[in-house]
Parts: C-alpha cells; structure tokens; sequence
C-alpha cells in the first residue's frame, strides 16, 4: 500500500525533474532510481503509521473495547515501481505539452510580426485591438509529421480574418497593395480614408450623421 499522498509524490518528482532538459536522460534507471527514494519514504511512513497503530491497539486492549484494526499488507516492489513510473510518465507528459504550447506562441509571433509588416509596406495602419480579436480566436492547424507552418500562408490568412472584423465592426478601407509602401502618396491616401471612415462610424453611432445606407 502506497500511503504516501498525491502531494508529497508530485513534489518529489517536481524535485526530481528539475534540470531534465532531453527525454533520453528519463531512462529505466533513472526512473528505477527515483522509485527506490519513494519506496524508501513510503516504507519509513508505513512503519512509524503501523508502530501507531500497534500501540493504539495495545491501549484499547487495556481498555477492554471492542473492536478490531486490521493493517493493509504493503505492496510489492513491481507494484510500487509501477506506481512511480506513471508518475513520471504523467510529470514527462506535462513537460512535453509546455514545450509545444511554447513552441507555437514562437510561430504565432513570427506570424503577427508578418502580418504586420504587410500592412505597414502597403501604408495601413495596425489596429491592435481587431488583430487581438483575430488572433485571440485564430488556432494553428495540426501538422503532419515532418511537416512546418509556412508563416507567409498564414499571415495572408490573418489578413483576410482582419479584414473581416473590421467590416464587421463596419470600419471600410482598401485593402495594401502589393509592394505599397506608406511614404508613398497611395498608402497615404487609404490611412486618410481609414481614419475618415472610422471618424464617419463614431458620428453615426451618436446621431450626428444619419445612417448609411448600404
């Protein structure tokens, strides 16, 4: 019987993985190791509880109450090493999805940076909080093994979905041209027009300009 808690097993293995940075240095030994240590806790728990219990039961005899206090066996090595391994395996588990959790904030990045850029060289402004919308709602999607994200692909992808909430939002501008760049008097034009229209929609909303009609 493993009377160790959950708890004090997490936070040995915490203990135990610190520093682990390649899946190779989990080995059997390793893992045989660290089971060997909570064995060794377990065992020195399971005494000092069976010690208590001896003594419990030794004053309830002198006290002549009934009852009987049976102690559970303790359990075999196999099944005690078995216990810490999905242990492990469970802790390894957690490491692996931080990695890949990590791993796709990284493509995301590169992707904002992307999409950004491209509005920027055909002379748009960003709008933050509608990139937010989109991002905060936008997933990767699964790769094939060997396969990578092609950023280019997704940053046109988070431009159409741009575009999408700001003409939801009822916001109206042209979209960049290819190689547009602000300084030039085009990319001028269309930040104007974006401003305008976004100024036209706060009007409306307040009634001081009737409602378009399309």
């Amino acid at each position: 019987m493993t009377v160790l808690s959950e708890e004090t097993i997490n936070a040995e293995l915490d203990d135990a993985l610190i520093g682990i940075t390649d899946d190779a240095q989990v080995d059997d030994a390793y893992t045989k190791r660290i089971a060997e240590r909570l064995k060794r806790m377990n065992g020195n728990v399971t005494k000092e509880a069976g010690f208590q219990i001896n003594e419990y039961k030794k004053r309830s005899q002198q006290d002549k109450k009934p009852g009987k206090v049976t102690v559970d066996e303790p359990e075999g090595d196999d099944t005690v090493l078995e216990q810490m391994r999905a242990q492990l395996e469970t802790m390894q588990r957690r490491l692996d999805e931080k990695d890949a959790k990590a791993a796709n904030d990284a493509v995301l990045a590169d992707v904002r940076s992307r999409f950004t850029s491209n509005l920027k060289e055909g002379g748009l402004s960003v709008r933050d909080y509608f990139v937010n919308q989109v991002f905060s709602k936008f997933k990767l999607p699964e790769l094939a093994e060997g396969e990578s994200y092609d950023v280019d692909e997704l940053a046109k992808d988070i431009e159409s979905r741009y575009y999408k909430e700001l003409k939801s939002a009822g916001i109206k501008f042209d979209k960049p041209h290819k190689g547009g760049s602000g300084s030039g008097a085009g990319g001028a034009d269309a930040v104007a027009l974006a401003r305008r229209e976004a100024f036209k929609e706060q009007m409306r909303s307040k009634g001081k300009l009737p409602k378009s009609e399309q």
